[in-house]
């Protein structure tokens, strides 16, 4: 393929000076042409002059003397779309005939054709971004004029054929926009549209200066001899050009195709590129085939909703982060297309996967992903419902059908009063736009089991969002401690929480001279499990885990760092406070780094930048969320796995008690099912919880 001609950056097309474009607006037609972006250099007649009074009434001027609103009428004058309507139950869909063209810039012209899906002729699609909603370029379909987004136009222009019709669908174009219930029924069929195309066009916009670089540089990383994952856990090549040797250009080339582009965040666009037997990547004139792509991601397995796209890999290089957004898509697509025999992927693995999308309409967060899911939990795509009961309904089939809250105390997305969030939503209720990952605790393959396994399905939910739980109250939080300050140098984060944390009777019973860890376990046990507060105290920390892969401490490991932490105690009681408390410590250096090496390794950095260390009123110790406050309530409730801190907000109208979802809670002594035991023996009473 000849080498085709450059056409200016993007940013160049609306980044003209409001004084150029008004020169160019004023000018002849025909003595502009040059002048105007590739883009909107389509033709000297009607589609022109629709761009002219775009821009016209973006910058508040007039053409040859005629006002804004006469340049509009004018741009309008042609008759506009009337679709034809299509049958549900014939499974009817519309096919882009797009008319073949050897000038580049004269107008767009299709027709469009009423087809069924058992019955159609072979056709391509087309994955891309709207783009600006407001910057629209006429289309002429048939003997009428159809509005769609700039974007959208110029990739109808390149991918028209010089001397053949070229067939395809287009979304923008193939369904009614304005028609809900079409959009309800083609949405429903999306899956299958994808699914039954020869190829999927995924059009990231012109050719940059840098693409053609970028592909050849993804070319060559695929005929490596790519060694997926050593046993260092560690991505790299094997001895022979690699990825060390690509220049700064290469790599932000690399990113120019696989991490800068907004397609890659449009949510529509990964359910479209996962379920097409084939994709394209077009650029501008310049194509790449999906599979060279393909070469160099990794294909052995499918991530589950609670990991990254590498998992907890680690990597030589910095460049491999390029890879994790189309490392995302590519593992749905071996998903759908059976790679993993037995892999499915319900609804929830899916929003999941995909959570760091957008789209225009929150809705689409469900309904442009159903496509892929296994288990769609019934749900179906209705555009009259507004977006809470959308996501109620999500909720809902999810707890009916797997009759858990996992949707709540596993969520991966921000709950409660985070400022992410949508303020229209209940406070316990999953908001799906939020991109924001939150820390959870992992409490999957039975690691948690605090409440009991199942709960009341069908699950109690109004239609304004009150959710009304059945467990066991386990007391409000007396006393909370505030992440101390950290003045020292290192980045060590556990050595001053482990010590500024640490509760008032266990500081006072403990001097330089105590006897050693043999002496000390034959003493009395003062917490309610039976065991010495002070262990019960760094188990809280580590909420009894040790990671990665998260695992409960087994006895052997408790004993291991009993020894550990109790002489960071010895020691740390050696070292005088800082004048400005403990908060400022500033002792043991060696100490602080040695004590920086256990905590990352297992795990608990992580859990102290999330979660503080609390005293409920009735002793037991805990890891709350950093935005819970003395007074919350810490409750168990069933099908939780993990216990919940809520705040009160006032009583129902039948008197039951209302609170506020604030986030999940390490309760010592209560991970594995004890509060049903207690309620069973009569020491804690099961009540109602309503969340709003």
């Amino acid at each position: 393929m000849a080498k085709p001609t450059r056409s200016p950056r993007a940013g160049a097309r609306l980044g003209a000076d409001q004084a150029v474009w008004a020169s160019l607006l004023s000018a002849p037609t025909a003595a502009i042409v040059c002048h105007v972006p590739t883009i909107y250099r389509h033709s000297l007649e009607w589609g022109f002059v629709s761009h002219l009074a775009f821009f016209a009434r973006l910058f508040d001027v007039q053409i040859d003397g005629r006002s804004t609103v006469d340049t509009k009428k004018m741009a309008e004058s042609a008759s506009r779309y009337a679709y034809r309507p299509l049958n549900p139950d014939r499974r009817e869909f519309r096919l882009v005939k797009l008319k073949p063209s050897a000038q580049f810039s004269s107008p767009v012209c299709c027709e469009l054709v009423e087809t069924q899906l058992s019955n159609h002729l072979p056709y391509e699609a087309i994955s891309y971004v709207w783009g600006n909603p407001r910057a629209k370029a006429p289309v002429h379909v048939e003997d009428a004029i159809l509005h769609v987004t700039v974007n959208l136009e110029c990739a109808l222009r390149y991918l028209r054929w010089e001397h053949e019709v070229r067939w395809l669908w287009v979304d923008a174009i193939s369904i009614n926009q304005k028609d809900i219930s079409e959009r309800n029924h083609q949405v429903r069929l999306m899956k299958d549209i994808y699914s039954c195309c020869t190829a999927d066009l995924i059009w990231f916009g012109e050719a940059s200066d840098d693409t053609e670089l970028g592909i050849a540089t993804l070319k060559r990383m695929k005929t490596l001899d790519l060694q997926r994952i050593t046993q260092h856990g560690v991505k790299s090549f094997n001895n022979q050009v690699a990825v060390r040797d690509l220049d700064q250009s290469a790599y932000l080339a690399l990113c120019g195709i696989l991490e800068w582009p907004k397609l890659w965040d449009r949510v529509w666009v990964m359910q479209e590129i996962a379920l097409c037997p084939k994709a394209i990547m077009v650029f501008g004139h310049l194509t790449m085939p999906w599979d060279i792509l393909s070469g160099i991601l990794d294909h052995s397995g499918v991530p589950d909703r609670y990991h990254l796209p590498f998992s907890h890999q680690k990597f030589e290089y910095d460049v491999w982060d390029t890879f994790a957004k189309s490392q995302v898509v590519e593992h749905q697509r071996d998903a759908v297309q059976g790679l993993h025999r037995g892999y499915n992927s319900d609804l929830l693995d899916v929003l999941s996967r995909f959570r760091a999308t957008q789209s225009t309409d929150p809705r689409d967060k469900i309904y442009g992903l159903l496509g892929l899911a296994t288990d769609t939990f019934g749900i179906q795509p209705d555009y009259r419902k507004p977006v809470c009961e959308v996501y109620l309904d999500v909720a809902r089939a999810y707890i009916d059908r797997t009759q858990n809250l996992d949707i709540i105390c596993q969520s991966q997305w921000p709950l409660g009063g985070a400022e992410e969030r949508r303020s229209d939503l209940p406070s316990w209720l999953v908001d799906f736009t939020c991109r924001k990952s939150t820390k959870i605790l992992f409490a999957q393959r039975d690691i948690f089991r605090a409440g009991s396994k199942t709960c009341q399905t069908p699950i109690p939910l109004t239609t304004t969002g009150e959710l009304r739980l059945v467990g066991s109250d386990l007391g409000l939080v007396a006393l909370l401690k505030n992440r101390p300050k950290y003045t020292y140098s290192g980045g060590e984060t556990f050595g001053p929480s482990f010590r500024y944390w640490m509760p008032d009777p266990l500081i006072s019973e403990y001097a330089p001279d105590t006897p050693p860890l043999a002496t000390r376990i034959t003493k009395a046990p003062n917490y309610f499990t039976g065991e010495d507060a002070f262990q019960a105290y760094w188990r809280t920390l580590m909420t009894d885990c040790v990671a990665y892969p998260t695992a409960r401490l087994d006895a052997l490991q408790i004993t291991k760092y009993s020894e550990i932490f109790w002489d960071l105690r010895a020691r740390q009681a050696k070292t005088p406070k800082a004048p400005g408390g403990w908060d400022k410590y500033d002792g043991d250096k060696d100490l602080l780094y040695e004590i920086g090496r256990v905590a990352e390794k297992l795990g608990i950095n992580d859990i102290i930048r999330h979660w503080r260390f609390a005293v409920t009123e009735s002793g037991f110790y805990c890891m709350i969320p950093t935005d819970a406050a003395e007074g919350d309530q810490i409750a168990v409730v069933d099908g939780a796995k993990v216990p919940l801190v809520l705040r009160s907000t006032g009583e129902s109208s039948d008197g039951i008690a209302t609170f506020k979802f604030i986030g999940t809670a390490y309760v010592h002594g209560f991970m594995d099912g004890l509060a049903r035991s207690w309620v069973q023996e009569g020491k804690l009473q099961e009540k109602s919880f309503i969340l709003v």
